[in-house]
């Protein structure tokens, strides 16, 4: 019976010391595997919604991975690579960083690639990087976002990169630039951007061609091209001055008709109330005179000696 009651106090002690080495060795499992999902870095664009028109807009985006640009002001710079680790990043899923030249070059993330949503058209795509490091102080310390617009531009030589604007101020906060390449523009884009770029050459050139033919067809493009202007409308005085003109037209028509056929009227007196008209026309030119010869008007006057002192003479000098 001693025999039995040590083997089972022994029994008993050996299950008290084994316990807590296997809820140590849960716990470290745990623990483990935490760690591990919180070390997982994406090397690549994950979508946080993948819809078929994600997926499509995705292998469009793709097609830029890798690509890495460069903006920067007075006070802060930022590097962008699409799809894959940007510069300055320290590890693989930093896509969009920012760098603080006040503050010794202190550096943020802005967008991860764990979490990336994508909207868009057939002209551009819009890449928002999620998941970036909290605010110190704005944007209730909610986690940076960035977004950027991946724009079509056929006229681009070199993709141009810029910041549009840094909201702060809103209920979702974010970072927002804009990224115009001709990269992203389709065939037709491109062929249409080359053919107007060429016709302007030839237009621009137009003036030094002496072939008629290039010239016409330059003008028939350049007319072609342009909006067609609206029609001006007349105003009241014009409409005014257009109904006298006519209303005048007809009285001196049918007048002179008139004083012809029926009045008999022959020279100056077939204009209807010719008197009328000359005295305006002499009111005229006596106006004129006044203001060109400073008031100062001609009067002539003429003598006339009578026509029969001279035939009584003539017959005086015949009786003689």
């Amino acid at each position: 019976m001693k025999y039995l009651a040590y083997l089972a106090i022994f029994v008993l002690f050996q299950h008290a010391l084994s316990d807590p080495v296997s809820q140590n060795a849960s716990t470290t499992t745990t623990i483990s595997t935490t760690t591990t999902k919180e070390i997982h870095h994406a090397s690549e664009c994950e979508l946080s919604d993948s819809s078929k028109f994600e997926q499509n807009l995705l292998e469009r985006l793709n097609q830029f991975k890798g690509r890495n640009f460069t903006w920067e002001d007075n006070e802060h710079k930022y590097f962008l690579s699409i799809c894959s680790q940007a510069e300055k990043a320290s590890f693989s899923d930093e896509a969009f960083i920012q760098i603080e030249k006040s503050r010794n070059n202190r550096q943020w993330v802005l967008g991860r690639l764990n979490d990336v949503d994508l909207e868009g058209n057939g002209e551009f795509i819009r890449v928002s990087y999620k998941n970036g490091d909290k605010y110190e102080n704005a944007c209730n310390k909610n986690q940076r976002n960035a977004v950027f617009y991946l724009m079509c531009d056929p006229n681009k030589i070199n993709s141009e990169f810029t910041m549009l604007e840094e909201n702060t101020d809103r209920q979702e906060c974010a970072y927002v630039f804009m990224l115009k390449t001709k990269d992203m523009c389709s065939k037709n884009q491109t062929t249409t951007a080359t053919s107007t770029s060429s016709t302007t050459t030839v237009q621009a050139n137009s003036t030094k061609v002496s072939d008629p033919t290039t010239t016409s067809t330059t003008n028939t493009n350049s007319t072609s091209t342009l909006p067609s202007k609206k029609k001006s409308k007349l105003g009241v005085l014009s409409i005014i001055l257009i109904a006298l003109t006519g209303l005048l037209a007809v009285y001196f028509i049918v007048g002179t008709l008139y004083m012809r056929f029926v009045n008999q009227a022959t020279g100056w007196e077939q204009i209807p109330n010719f008197g009328f008209w000359n005295s305006i026309g002499e009111g005229s030119a006596d106006l004129c005179n006044l203001i060109c010869r400073c008031g100062n008007r001609r009067t002539e006057i003429h003598t006339y000696e009578n026509i029969n002192d001279h035939i009584s003479d003539d017959e005086n000098l015949l009786n003689m």
